[in-house]
């Protein structure tokens, strides 16, 4: 996997901790979430909404395998940047893409 995930920030209270996600080689979008939807992993994919950070438009859900995509839009945009934030097994990740 291309993907690593390096904590950023102190854990909170309820276990989470922010992270920025380390990208080794090109991503699409669409590659982005086929690596990160494993195992028992879940959470959301969301791409960042220019000029704001929070939130951005949510790309899909992810979970054990099975992703549900709201929108195909962004499937073929180039990740640029990554960030992430979540603990034990659920993390939303944001994306940076152009």
């Amino acid at each position: 996997m291309g993907l690593k995930l390096r904590s950023c920030g102190p854990t909170a209270g309820d276990c989470t901790t922010p992270y920025d996600v380390i990208i080794k080689g090109e991503y699409t979008v669409a590659r982005f979430i086929e690596e990160v939807d494993v195992d028992d992993n879940w959470g959301a994919v969301y791409v960042k909404r220019e000029p704001f950070w929070f939130g951005g438009d949510k790309v899909c859900d992810y979970g054990r395998g099975k992703t549900v995509k709201k929108t195909d839009e962004y499937d073929d945009c180039k990740v640029v940047s990554a960030h992430a934030h979540g603990g034990w097994s659920r993390y939303d990740f944001y994306l940076e893409v152009r």
